[in-house]
């Protein structure tokens, strides 16, 4: 997933990256993983980690969990098009 998330990121930044002179300057966007379901071991967030000749340079990824949100916050942060799967909140109640 980080791999798919770290490609995404760099067209977006090769997308409204500037020259100027010798210089390519890259904007990476705020990028976040939205997992509809997950499980205690599911992280609060990644890590991108790139070694570059300078160095090294690292950004974390949000993690946001569906299942952690109820509905009047999906209302009130207007996430409507999570409503549908508002409903796997409630699948260990299903057998009852």
């Amino acid at each position: 997933m980080l791999i798919r998330i770290f490609e995404y990121d760099t067209q977006i930044a090769l997308d409204s990256g500037r020259v100027a002179g010798n210089t390519l300057t890259v904007r990476f966007p705020h990028t976040a993983i939205l997992y509809l379901r997950h499980t205690r071991n599911t992280p609060d967030a990644m890590t991108i980690r790139m070694i570059v000749p300078n160095g090294q340079i690292s950004y974390k990824v949000p993690v946001l969990k569906v299942q952690s949100y109820d509905a009047k916050e999906l209302f009130r942060k207007t996430l409507l098009f999570l409503i549908p799967f508002h409903l796997f909140v409630y699948k260990k109640h299903f057998d009852e």
